[in-house]
């Protein structure tokens, strides 16, 4: 089974299907698709696979369509909102995941490549330090007109308290980031969970 249709019903379109359904209507495979995604619950705060895990990192609204899903290419699951990604192991074809229900979608279109992804997942070529997640700090700022909440490394890195939460999915990991502010890696932390690799971009607070 594959999703056709990746927009919600609205509460009033949902009520206006299940309502034709009852006067013995036949819904479209569109139509079914809006009611399945608008009655879809929300993943757990702390998931428990690795397709919840990564649906984690799936932006919700980017004009870059491809963001918008969960990849799945040679056994592995990925997902980036272009400010973090996440990638793990998984046992499914290859192809685009709906991150809400995690089932495949009819979506194609072309993905981040493999390489780039992974040159940001690993940076162990460059001089590397690692913290605990209880041994930074938290504060809170105003960013993009928003009060954020973030975690700060011993060396100023900040990152997204909610990104950091999700990639560690409640457990105290190590979080590692390049030592050298000269490079282009500087501003990343990676880590790995239960699931996989994650990497969060820091934020310019």
């Amino acid at each position: 089974m594959k999703l056709t249709h990746d927009t919600p019903a609205t509460k009033k379109e949902a009520y206006d299907l299940i309502t034709a359904l009852k006067l013995g209507a036949e819904l479209s495979e569109a139509e079914i698709d809006s009611l399945l995604l608008y009655f879809c619950p929300a993943h757990p705060k702390k998931v428990k696979t690795p397709m919840e895990w990564v649906a984690k990192a799936a932006a919700v609204k980017d004009v870059r369509q491809h963001l918008l899903y969960i990849h799945v290419s040679n056994g592995f699951a990925t997902a980036s909102d272009g400010a973090r990604i996440h990638k793990a192991k998984v046992d499914l074809a290859d192809g685009y995941y709906c991150p809400k229900t995690l089932l495949p979608t009819k979506c194609d279109l072309r993905y981040i490549p493999d390489s780039t992804i992974d040159s940001l997942l690993d940076i162990s070529r460059f001089d590397c330090e690692s913290v605990l997640l209880s041994e930074t700090t938290t504060g809170t700022e105003v960013y993009d007109k928003k009060i954020t909440k973030y975690y700060e490394l011993a060396c100023g890195l900040r990152f997204y308290a909610g990104y950091v939460q999700d990639a560690c999915n409640g457990d105290n990991l190590k979080l590692t980031y390049a030592n050298n502010p000269t490079i282009s890696a500087s501003n990343l932390i990676v880590g790995e969970s239960q699931f996989g690799k994650f990497c969060i971009k820091g934020l310019n607070l």
